[in-house]
């Protein structure tokens, strides 16, 4: 990893690539200021690195155009600092250059080590794709990146204009830092009367400001801003951490009409466009089976490229030759998908957003570079306004294997600026019950005396679950499948081998529900004794761990993501002569994010065995962490328990 969040704050303005300058420009002579600010290692015993300076200065110019450099001074503490020592700035050729760059290595023995200028590279980040080629990358690795030194380096890139004017400009700012910040600053320079607006979150700070003749400064500055402990499942960094946004962007409708104008000239359909939509919804009554039929078009037939939106150039290509290069990335795949719904006769619309896991759009402060990743909307009814989310397809091509109308889990609950002309319009996708995202497993099983058992297994999988496995098989030669189930199984059934190829329904038939069909054997699954067997009934599903949350205190909320629901039905015979001797007693236990049941029947000699887990999409606080816990633990406990069969004399 290189700057703490280098990708998002050089994305949201836009950086660009340029070719490399023969020479770096020259370090400050600060040296002797920086070594004095160098602290003890033991005043932040949990850092892997202390921030003695992050800084970042963006310029706005009277004629137009933008400057935004970045300074940071970082002192490694310890061996997990090492990962600040490499260096990675995207940006993009189409509309911004490079103009001056230095690094260098303050070591304690008071020598300066600088990164030689043949030493910076320049990086393609989708060399194969001629569309693409304006995304790059700076990268440098910084040398002797051991406890006790500092890393110093900043990077300046200019644009000629702003995004959306000649002096348009926007910018976001995180304050914070997963390690210490001793002094952040934010410098923001540009004519006077310019207007402007300010966003603050999670930070009270006013700025100094100073006047000269043409220009105006605002200085913000925190010390001693506090690391931010990173945890598993916790909220978006950008939702916890201090942070500063400004924009001289009125309105979202400016982003709306700005985005407009770029992609309406790509939907421009030639006869090759016309001629493949036709063929395709030849004979298809159905407006909703046309836009699925588009749709499974696009996602299977268009090669996604995963770049954000906003590393590459703004302006999608044109349908026509996305359609004849089979290739793009999301706002290619989308402007294709509404020029072919459009030559049929429906309405669809760019929808952009932000995923989830990125954190929350700044409502506040209208931004295009808030965005990354683009959708189409699509009216269910074409006779009625939409009134929320519910009232569109939303439609991801990117999405591999996706059922029509599937969003996954980092695209739910998004708001998403959906651009009807030259309006913006927010409209919250949708979040899926968990009974949308359902596995339901049905198993008939037969122990044998010497604890082996015998499966017969069918998988049912919607939603999330088919989505998933339907990618992963996809990826796979033929082949392979059995090697990956029994992988699986091995982790409920050691030594579990399948007895026939598995059989799988369709594994294009995305919106189907997706079917599995195995048997197999497992050796000594059971326990022996003299006279009786005993096993778990959890056959193809159970934790696998206790410690399955391992912290026992939280300092971020726990994000439960999304809603999903798994059922195992089984049915286990025991072997000839045996009969149940013990068997666990019934459990439901219900909680405000989840539901876990397990009942036991006897029935004619044989076992009947029901699990049922439902998880619902929450955001659980550290205070109720411990609850969390409680539930996982209780399941753990649950599907460990064993059946005992004895043998009758």
């Amino acid at each position: 990893m290189m700057l703490r969040r280098t990708w998002w704050a050089l994305g949201w303005l836009g950086m660009g690539m340029a070719s490399l300058p023969a020479q770096t420009t020259t370090p400050p002579a600060d040296v002797e200021r920086i070594r004095a600010e160098a602290v003890p290692s033991h005043l932040y015993p949990n850092a892997a690195a202390v921030f003695l300076l992050d800084r970042r200065s963006l310029e706005v110019r009277e004629g137009g155009g933008l400057r935004v450099s970045i300074r940071q001074t970082i002192q490694i503490l310890n061996e997990r600092g090492h990962r600040y020592a490499e260096v990675q700035i995207p940006f993009n050729a189409s509309y911004q250059k490079l103009v001056g760059y230095w690094a260098r290595t303050l070591r304690p023995d008071g020598t300066v080590q600088t990164v030689p200028p043949e030493t910076f590279r320049l990086a393609k980040l989708a060399p194969t794709y001629p569309f693409y080629a304006d995304v790059a990358a700076l990268m440098f690795s910084m040398p002797g990146a051991e406890p006790g030194v500092i890393l110093d380096y900043e990077v300046t890139l200019e644009r000629e204009k702003g995004i959306l004017a000649a002096t348009a400009f926007s910018d976001l700012f995180l304050m914070q830092a997963a390690d210490p910040i001793r002094l952040s600053k934010y410098v923001l320079t540009l004519p006077k009367g310019l207007k402007f607006q300010v966003v603050l979150r999670n930070l009270d700070l006013q700025p100094q400001v100073e006047e000269k003749e043409n220009t105006i400064t605002y200085l913000w500055q925190r010390r001693e801003a506090p690391g931010i402990p990173l945890e598993p499942n916790m909220p978006p960094f950008q939702d916890i951490a201090s942070l500063l946004a400004v924009t001289s962007i009125p309105s979202w409708n400016d982003v709306a009409t700005w985005y407009a104008d770029l992609s309406e000239p790509q939907y421009a359909a030639n006869d090759a466009l016309r001629a493949e939509t036709e063929n395709l919804l030849q004979g298809i009554p159905s407006r909703e089976e046309k836009i699925r039929r588009l749709f499974h078009f696009v996602q299977t037939k268009v090669r996604y490229v995963g770049i954000d939106l906003g590393r590459s150039a703004y302006q999608p290509h044109p349908a026509t030759e996305v359609l004849e290069k089979q290739y793009g990335d999301c706002k290619d795949q989308a402007t294709l998908l509404i020029a072919m719904l459009r030559v049929a006769g429906i309405q669809g619309y760019p929808a952009l957003l932000r995923k989830r896991n990125t954190g929350r759009l700044v409502l506040e402060a209208p931004a295009p570079q808030q965005f990354n990743h683009l959708i189409v909307a699509v009216p269910k009814r074409e006779d009625e306004e939409p009134q929320s989310g519910e009232d569109f397809y939303w439609l991801d091509p990117t999405v591999e294997a996706a059922p029509f109308g599937y969003l996954p889990p980092n695209l739910q609950g998004c708001e998403a600026l959906v651009v009807r002309g030259r309006q913006a319009s927010f409209f919250t996708t949708p979040i899926p019950r968990p009974e949308e995202n359902r596995r339901r497993r049905h198993i008939r099983a037969q122990m044998e005396p010497n604890g082996s058992i015998w499966v017969e297994a069918l998988l049912e999988e919607w939603g999330a679950f088919s989505q998933r496995t339907r990618e992963a098989f996809l990826r796979l030669s033929p082949d392979r499948y059995a090697e990956e189930i029994e992988a699986g199984l091995n982790q409920t059934c050691p030594f579990a081998r399948l007895e026939e190829p598995p059989q799988f329904s369709d594994l294009r038939a995305f919106d189907e529900p997706l079917r599995l069909r195995f048997r197999f054997r497992a050796p000594e699954y059971a326990d022996l004794s003299a006279r009786s067997l005993s096993f778990r009934a959890s056959l193809l599903e159970r934790l696998s761990t206790r410690s399955l949350l391992p912290d026992t205190r939280r300092v971020h909320p726990f994000v439960l993501p999304e809603g999903l629901l798994s059922e195992n039905v089984a049915e286990i015979l025991p072997p000839p002569g045996y009969g149940v001797a013990e068997m666990p007693a019934d459990v439901d236990i219900e909680y405000p994010f989840g539901r876990f049941a397990v009942t036991y029947r006897e029935q004619s000699g044989r076992i009947l065995y029901t699990r049922l887990l439902l998880l619902r999409p929450a955001v659980i606080p550290p205070e109720l962490y411990g609850v969390l816990r409680e539930f996982y633990e209780r399941i753990w406990n649950e599907d460990n328990k064993r059946l005992v069969v004895l043998r009758r004399r």
